[in-house]
């Protein structure tokens, strides 16, 4: 019986999936393949011929169809062909055999993963009246439904998220919610109004601090690089016990420390005149 033109495809895929073929195995096969005559039946390639297609020695060439014939591939007849050529009979059965396969073992992959009939598909139940051609995402999926994900695997729960008309999953309310800042940092035993105030009193000796030493960079410099935690904490209580303190008790600090020469007065109560450096 003379094969159609569908059994040379699948001649071509199956020598593309045989993993018992090297590459010049399959080079060679498909050559000759190629070289089949579907309306006579006739293919007898010479050696030359196929070697010189498929840039290969003629050594090559007669190892790789001993080797197809060992393994069933063609069936070789001395000195069949034109020109006492070699003559080769592709043996469809053997190409239908090696698809054949490659369909099982795709076929137990998806079992063995257990793998939906159905489009992965979470939040969407089904598709919607009048819904236009779409590119297929499953290989079976013949239906017009998409799966439920882990859903669709399991019993329905009554704890499953709520869908709205549209199918999409309402998870503003489920999705947890941002850690606030004011929590996340605050000390042991505090409140937020505590924290707040905690914060402005800080801002309020830094300001101060900036705003008396903005003409002298030096000063200023060696200042704050004497601060360390334990000093702005410090600082940080006195402008929370009294306000307008802070300042006052880092300088004083700071002069016990002789990161200063003097405990100089930080805020000139006077109507007139500037502030007060640390060199008057």
């Amino acid at each position: 019986m003379t094969p159609q033109a569908p059994n040379t495809l699948m001649a071509h895929k199956a020598i593309s999936l045989a993993s018992e073929l090297s590459n010049s195995e399959k080079r060679v096969a498909a050559a000759i393949i190629d070289h089949f005559n579907r309306r006579t039946g006739q293919c007898d390639p010479s050696l030359d011929c196929i070697a010189e297609l498929i840039c290969m020695s003629r050594r090559t060439v007669i190892r790789a169809t001993d080797r197809l014939q060992k393994l069933g591939f063609i069936r070789r007849i001395r000195h069949g062909g034109h020109y006492h050529r070699n003559s080769y009979e592709p043996v469809w059965s053997r190409f239908c055999q090696v698809e054949a396969d490659w369909k099982g073992r795709r076929s137990a992959r998806r079992a063995r993963l257990g793998a939906p009939n159905l489009s992965p598909c979470w939040s969407q139940s089904r598709h919607v009246g009048g819904d236009t051609a779409a590119t297929q995402t499953f290989p079976i999926n013949i239906l017009k439904e998409t799966s439920q994900g882990e859903a669709s695997l399991q019993k329905p729960d009554a704890r499953s998220p709520p869908h709205d008309k549209r199918g999409l999953a309402m998870e503003a309310n489920l999705r947890p919610k941002p850690p606030n800042r004011a929590q996340t940092y605050r000390p042991s035993g505090s409140t937020p109004s505590s924290t707040a105030a905690r914060d402005a009193a800080e801002r309020r000796w830094n300001n101060e601090l900036t705003d008396h030493f903005c003409n002298q960079p030096s000063i200023y410099s060696r200042i704050v690089e004497a601060i360390d935690v334990s000093l702005m904490n410090a600082v940080t209580d006195a402008e929370l016990s009294e306000r307008g303190s802070g300042l006052k008790h880092l300088m004083d600090e700071l002069f016990r420390r002789n990161v200063i020469d003097q405990p100089t007065p930080v805020r000139d109560e006077r109507p007139q005149g500037g502030p007060k450096s640390l060199e008057e």
